[in-house]
C-alpha cells in the first residue's frame, strides 16, 4: 500500500494559510487518529516482515540519519504545487 498525502490531510496548513488560529474540529482530529493508527498498524506489520520491531526501526532511521546529516531517503515533492503549475492554475 502506498501512502500519499500532503499536509493539509494530517491537519497541519500551509504557512501562508496560518493565522494562528486553531480550526481543528472533533471529525478532523478522529480521521488523524484513524490514519495514524493505520499507518503504524501497517508499519509494524511491515518491520515484522524485515524481522525487526517499530523500536528498532526508529533507531535503524535516527541511526542512518546520523550517519548521513541528512535523511536516508528523498522527499519529492507534488508538482502540482510548484510554483509553475500554481501560475499557470492561476491564468486559466
Amino acid at each position: 500500500m502506498r501512502y500519499s498525502f500532503a499536509l493539509a490531510d494530517l491537519g497541519i496548513a500551509a504557512p501562508e494559510q496560518m493565522s494562528g488560529q486553531n480550526t481543528s474540529t472533533a471529525a478532523d482530529i478522529h480521521a488523524l487518529g484513524v490514519l495514524f493508527d493505520r499507518l503504524k498498524a501497517d508499519g509494524e506489520r511491515l518491520f515484522k516482515s524485515m524481522g525487526m520491531n517499530m523500536s528498532v526501526a526508529i533507531t535503524v532511521f535516527i541511526l542512518q540519519s546520523l550517519q548521513r546529516g541528512k535523511l536516508p531517503f528523498e522527499i519529492l515533492g507534488d508538482p502540482f504545487y510548484s510554483e509553475s503549475s500554481q501560475r499557470e492554475l492561476e491564468t486559466t
